[in-house]
């Protein structure tokens, strides 16, 4: 793997990685299903990864039950350890240094997180349907900067990224999800979900703060209606309508005194994502024939 980029004003290749070697990534699971009661269902299970490159392995233990305890209505309760392994290109970031050329990343930690879910189901009839979930979820050993704003979570393309990280760094999402759901019978459906959440994260500084995607609320509003047409009615005419409502995107806000003296646009990494742009409603139309 080679990687270079070019710097902002300067104008020559600076080499990231330059690496000739393979890894790989094995993964290991085992999943069963209990009928505890007539009205109680159990799923337990075990995964498990290796990453030859890192050396690290894992043990994610994951359980789930459900409990029906009126004919329409249903609890369910989940909890679930996940983990993943960051891009190959984080770990095979090169440094010099007065020990010669390291690989200061190649031990990275896997991103872990702990799910916990709990919902309740409400059919109430044979095509409406209602749901609401409440989560949580914790995240730990996110690469991280030491010292630093800079965290994993927020971290998109890293492909000119060639920073020394610590696999210190940690992150909570929790909120609620309500889902309306009419199935499609009678050539009509229509869905409606809501979710509002919080999400935070905590860099190399040891500082909460929010994340890139913490746009606190999530509305979607979406519907269809299906005509039979043709001489034998075997074609169909569809009609899909669909309204979202979102919270604004986080960003950097500016340094507005460095970036005034340095001719180009500087962020300013101590209000990482304290600013959060208007909110975005977006609405579409589909239209088409089979």
């Amino acid at each position: 793997m080679n990687i270079q980029y070019i710097q902002n004003r300067v104008n020559t290749l600076q080499t990231i990685t330059n690496e000739k070697n393979g890894s790989y990534l094995l993964q290991f699971y085992s999943q069963s299903k209990i009928q505890l009661s007539e009205y109680i269902t159990a799923n337990a299970g075990i995964h498990s990864q290796y990453f030859k490159l890192s050396g690290r392995q894992t043990f994610e233990p994951r359980v789930a039950i459900k409990w029906k305890f009126l004919p329409e209505h249903s609890f369910s309760l989940a909890y679930g350890l996940h983990a993943q392994a960051e891009m190959i290109q984080l770990h095979l970031v090169e440094k010099n240094t007065p020990d010669g050329l390291t690989t200061p990343n190649k031990n990275l930690d896997f991103n872990k997180s702990h799910h916990l879910v709990a919902g309740y189901g409400f059919q109430i009839n044979e095509n409406l349907h209602f749901k609401i979930e409440t989560y949580y979820q914790k995240l730990i050993n996110i690469p991280v900067i030491p010292d630093s704003t800079v965290s994993g979570i927020n971290l998109n393309a890293v492909w000119g990224f060639n920073e020394i990280l610590v696999s210190e760094g940690s992150g909570k999402n929790y909120g609620i999800d309500l889902t309306l759901e009419r199935y499609l019978e009678k050539g009509y459906y229509y869905l409606f979900t809501a979710s509002l959440f919080d999400s935070k994260y905590t860099g190399g500084d040891r500082i909460e703060r929010n994340t890139k995607y913490n746009r606190n609320y999530v509305f979607n509003i979406l519907g269809g209606k299906e005509w039979a047409t043709g001489h034998l009615k075997k074609n169909l005419f569809n009609v899909n309508i669909r309204f979202s409502y979102l919270g604004g995107d986080r960003i950097i806000p500016l340094d507005v005194p460095l970036t005034y003296e340095n001719k180009e646009i500087v962020e300013d990494p101590y209000r990482s994502y304290d600013q959060k742009l208007k909110d975005a409603p977006i609405l579409s139309f589909q239209l088409d024939t089979a």
